[in-house]
C-alpha cells in the first residue's frame, strides 16, 4: 500500500559546502529484511549554477571575406569553470559546435554570403549549458 507523503526540502549546510565543488557517489538500497541490493551507476552533482551568457558578442567580417563571431565570458561562470563554448548560426534549428574554452573567436572557413545571419554564443560548466547570446 502507498503512503501518501508531503514533499520536502532539505539543506544541509554543515559543513558548508564552497562553490563548484562535485561529488560523485552510488546508492545501494536494502529491503525491508536486511539484503542491500546492486548499487546503482555513479551520480555527480555539482554545488555550481549555469553560466551567465558571454558578453559583447559581435560578428565581423575579416579582410578575406570570411566571417568572425568573438565575445567575452560571462559575468558569472556559475562558480565553476566554462568548460567549453558553443556557436551556431541560423537560428534554433541550427546544431550546437564546440570551441575551447580558452578560445573567445570563431572563425568560420568559408567566406560569408550575402544577407543577414543571426548567432549565438553560449557558455558551458559542469553544471551545463548556459544561456546564449546574440550577433547578427
Amino acid at each position: 500500500r502507498l503512503v501518501p507523503s508531503v514533499p520536502a526540502t532539505t539543506v544541509d549546510t554543515s559543513p558548508e559546502t564552497p562553490w563548484g565543488s562535485l561529488w560523485a557517489f552510488k546508492l545501494r538500497l536494502g529491503n525491508r529484511n536486511g539484503v542491500p541490493g546492486p548499487f546503482s551507476p555513479e551520480v555527480v552533482l555539482s554545488s555550481a549554477q549555469l553560466p551567465w551568457a558571454p558578453r559583447a558578442v559581435a560578428a565581423a567580417i575579416l579582410p578575406d571575406g570570411r566571417a568572425q563571431l568573438r565575445w567575452q565570458p560571462p559575468s558569472l561562470d556559475g562558480h565553476a569553470p566554462v568548460e567549453a563554448y558553443e556557436w551556431r548560426c541560423g537560428g534554433a534549428s541550427g546544431a550546437w559546435a564546440a570551441v575551447v574554452p580558452t578560445a573567445l573567436t570563431h572563425e568560420f572557413v568559408r567566406p560569408a554570403g550575402s544577407g543577414t545571419v543571426q548567432c549565438e554564443v553560449r557558455a558551458l560548466n559542469a553544471v551545463g549549458a548556459g544561456s546564449s547570446a546574440q550577433a547578427t
